[in-house]
């Protein structure tokens, strides 16, 4: 991702902290913060989905994800420009992104 992405990409994850912010505050019945975090700092980094509310969102660098301060509120950058804003608790599972060629992760 080139710098002027980059900076789009920061721009974008301020707004949706701040939308994010105004949201009241959910219970953690749904995904562990410790696992969601583990699949964002492995080394090296593999790309994995999300599950939530029957949507699968695609997590291909850490730096796409924002998890706010008070851990209830996840925020995908998506590489086409959008934002998934989803509360920790309906986030029902990760898995791992296929390998390129189509070959499913170990």
């Amino acid at each position: 991702m080139g710098h002027a992405g980059v900076a789009r990409l920061s721009v974008l994850l301020g707004q949706a902290l701040r939308l994010a912010s105004d949201r009241s505050a959910v219970s953690l019945n749904g995904m562990d913060i410790k696992t969601l975090q583990d699949a964002l700092h492995q080394a090296p980094f593999r790309p994995f989905n999300i599950h939530a509310d029957g949507r699968i969102i695609r997590v291909q660098h850490p730096e796409q994800v924002l998890i706010t301060p008070d851990k209830t509120t996840v925020v995908v950058a998506g590489m086409d420009g959008g934002l998934a804003i989803l509360d920790l608790d309906h986030i029902s599972s990760l898995s791992m992104a296929p390998k390129r060629g189509g070959k499913a992760a170990a």
